[in-house]
């Protein structure tokens, strides 16, 4: 319920019910089926293409404004007030 960064690594319905940090960088789900790390933010789907760190974290459709900062500050992905603290401690993104 507290929404703990480690709630978030650890959150079963995004690592795909293995519920640690390895398998919710390596979940195929996430990572478009490579189940490694760098698939996982290499993903196509995930990087709007682009296949790459930089645009997977500066993709706007997941950041809503294109950089680093929108992406982890965007209110949308938050659910709250737009700070990195509220993005990770977020209820909805941590499942708890």
């Amino acid at each position: 319920v507290g929404g703990t960064l480690e709630n978030y690594y650890n959150d079963q319905s995004r690592s795909g019910g293995g519920g640690t940090l390895d398998n919710y960088y390596n979940d195929q789900s996430r990572s478009d089926g490579g189940s490694a790390f760098d698939k996982c933010y290499n993903d196509q789907s995930r990087s709007d293409g682009g296949g790459t760190l930089d645009k997977c974290y500066n993709d706007q459709s997941r950041s809503g404004g294109g950089t680093l900062d929108n992406c982890y500050n965007d209110q949308s992905r938050s659910g709250e007030g737009g700070t990195l603290d509220n993005c990770y401690n977020d209820q909805s993104r941590s499942g708890e």
